[in-house]
């Protein structure tokens, strides 16, 4: 695609606005998920378009493969090096920092976008799709609107988890957007290059969990996730139990060190894995380019076997309309995670309480978990553990996976992130949660 130069007040794109930018030497979209959205832009002094460059134009690309094109607004022009000048730009989006969303909160994530739409003094629009997810949000306080979507510790994202996606001047908020077209990138075939990446930036090896009272007295409770770092080199995570606790019916006179200590190893019970493993992620070169964002596809490589991975962040070349680079991150790999990444529809039995063998698979509503016709041969080996927590749960091993969902009277099922659980304040009695990263 060749590149399109428009004004900063340009709103329908159908026109060819300021012209097209032809001359462009290079153009590429880089794009991660829930994170930065960046247009980069390489145009020779000798183009006559140079002389329509300023900051606040706007250049419309296309950002992935086959994708509608989307808006970049120029943030920045470089002195020419070599004869190029080098843009760079943000997807329109980025509008929203500049843009504030006043006091407001909800109860869910629907309620939460919707509150966010009535709110903020920006011309976007602000949807969910799927199904809600329960949990109070509040937005306290002025601030920018990018802000509350996600980056700020109080945001649509910390509370709910879930992915928020940007299509121009519409910002979509859904639990999971994963789409799975049974794609592969295979070593000697269509894998160009493959690299593997351990970030170790968020990795904590101690919890301090704690209780606070109305009289500013903390009682707290410390775990050591890996035993084998020095005391003096532990980086400690501490987390807020005091909603957890009084959820499970204690109060201020009534809670006790050890109430709090057992608060805190449910807590490692449920996060411990997540906190003290450093993130992985793999960066593919391929040859195919209808690969989309957020896509689930299958890596086959003889060093690592075959993994079923989300692509999580993508460069791709405007002019050449082809990736640069892919990057796929580690998909939950628990039974709560994998069905969270399918539709919020799929049939999840009554009887999911109970051990016993399920068969997993698709069929005309989409992917379910069903007992076993095949007695003891074939399905899934499901076993059921009981955790003494003030929020009920239950984990449940699929195959040696681990779930989480919570004991309930009648089942019907909420896919739920771990985040968005925990910051729950009340919960539906005919409900299991299915907690999934």
């Amino acid at each position: 695609m060749i590149p399109v130069l428009y004004p900063i007040d340009e709103t329908s794109y159908t026109s060819e606005g300021l012209g097209r930018l032809a001359d462009a030497t290079e153009c590429r979209v880089s794009w991660r998920k829930n994170d930065a959205y960046t247009l980069t832009l390489k145009l020779p002094t000798s183009s006559g378009m140079t002389g329509k460059l300023a900051n606040g134009c706007q250049i419309l690309a296309k950002p992935f493969y086959g994708s509608r094109p989307q808006p970049f607004e120029v943030s920045r022009i470089s002195d020419p090096i070599n004869g190029q000048v080098t843009v760079s730009a943000n997807h329109i989006s980025y509008r929203l920092m500049g843009r504030i969303l006043q006091p407001c909160s909800a109860s869910d994530s629907a309620a939460a976008m919707a509150a966010i739409q009535s709110n903020n003094d920006s011309d976007f629009t602000f949807t969910a799709t799927g199904s809600a997810v329960s949990g109070d949000w509040s937005n306290v306080a002025p601030c920018p609107v990018r802000s509350a979507l996600g980056g700020a510790q109080a945001s649509i994202l910390s509370v709910y988890g879930g992915v928020i996606w940007y299509d121009r001047d519409t910002v979509t908020w859904s639990a999971s957007r994963s789409v799975d077209h049974s794609r592969s990138i295979r070593y000697g075939a269509n894998m160009i290059d493959l690299t593997r990446d351990a970030d170790a930036t968020d990795v904590f090896t101690r919890l301090l969990g704690y209780y606070a009272k109305q009289d500013s007295t903390i009682l707290s409770s410390s775990i050591v996730l890996d035993q084998t770092v020095p005391e003096r080199l532990h980086r400690t995570y501490t987390t807020d139990l005091t909603g957890t606790i009084r959820d499970a019916g204690y109060t201020d006179d009534t809670v006790t060190a050890a109430i709090v200590q057992t608060a805190a190893q449910d807590y490692v019970t449920l996060h411990g894995d997540d906190l003290a493993r450093p993130t992985m992620s793999y960066r593919v070169s391929a040859v195919d380019d209808d690969i989309e964002p957020l896509e689930l596809v299958t890596i086959l490589h003889p060093r690592m076997g075959s993994t079923t991975l989300q692509v999580v962040a993508t460069e791709y070349d405007v002019l050449r309309e082809r990736y640069t680079s892919i990057d796929v991150g580690d998909v939950p790999g628990t039974l709560g995670g994998a069905l969270a990444l399918m539709a919020a529809a799929a049939g999840v039995p009554s009887n999911m309480t109970q051990s016993g063998r399920y068969d997993y698979g698709s069929g005309a509503s989409g992917h379910s978990l069903q007992p076993s016709s095949g007695g003891g041969s074939g399905g899934s080996t499901v076993s059921v553990t009981p955790i003494t927590t003030g929020k009920q749960l239950a984990k449940i091993t699929v195959d040696g996976d681990d779930a989480y969902i919570r004991a309930a009277d009648n089942y019907t099922h909420v896919l739920i992130s771990r985040t968005a659980y925990e910051a729950l304040t009340s919960y539906d009695t005919n409900t299991i949660y299915l907690i999934y990263n």
